[in-house]
């Protein structure tokens, strides 16, 4: 039967197998990074969408406008944590948050905010490594940097990989 939607970035119809629903693929027109609904089951019930109420309607708007703002304010956060000086244990969650601040610096073209945050992964050369080539391996990328163009990220990914080596 097949599966058809449409991509969220350039709006072309797309038709996918049944067999890759709920997985990632890429738009053959744009080539963005599209999640292929899983398809439709015969005897299933389908929902529709309720009307808003238009008297909350304005509600609806300033919660989204709300939800919206928080997003962006989250996804352009790039300072480092304060440097207290403590040599306490790194672990792989904050190793992976000092990778992501440094590319979104890079990305940015801060490139002194950059410098200073790789002092933060350099003493952690081989883990940083590992986890850079799992974050290349991975079906979806961090959702701070999804804004990166793909082929951009992993250019940056790779090099951020021989400043370690």
């Amino acid at each position: 039967m097949g599966i058809s939607f449409k991509c969220e970035c350039c709006e072309k119809k797309i038709k996918a197998p049944d067999s890759a629903g709920g997985k990632w693929g890429a738009c053959p027109s744009c080539n963005h990074r599209c999640y292929i609904p899983l398809p439709h089951i015969d005897g299933e019930e389908e929902l529709m969408l309720a009307p808003l109420d238009p008297n909350e309607e304005s509600q609806y708007q300033d919660m989204m406008k709300e939800t919206h703002d928080l997003t962006k304010k989250v996804l352009s956060e790039t300072t480092m944590p304060d440097d207290d000086g403590s040599e306490e244990p790194f672990n792989e969650r904050q190793l992976l948050r000092n990778i992501i601040v440094y590319l979104r610096y890079i990305a940015e073209g801060k490139l002194e905010d950059a410098e200073k945050a790789i002092s933060k992964i350099s003493p952690h050369k081989e883990r940083a490594r590992d986890l850079l080539k799992r974050m290349a391996r991975a079906e979806r990328m961090e959702s701070e940097l999804q804004d990166i163009n793909p082929k951009l990220l992993l250019g940056m990914m790779k090099n951020l990989n021989a400043k370690l080596a």
